[in-house]
């Protein structure tokens, strides 16, 4: 995500960007919370992390 947020910051101002970040971390939430299911996570090295 970190990739997604300094792509974005280099082309639109800092209210914009963290707006948009914000949207982004509320659908998550909202999806995680949603669902029946356990998460499931990858880390920064590609492992499959169940949480």
């Amino acid at each position: 995500m970190a990739d997604w947020i300094r792509k974005l910051s280099e082309k639109k101002p800092f209210r914009l960007v963290s707006v948009a970040l914000a949207n982004k971390l509320a659908r998550i939430a909202w999806a995680v919370l949603t669902r029946k299911e356990a998460l499931q996570a990858v880390s920064a090295t590609g492992r499959l992390i169940e949480v």
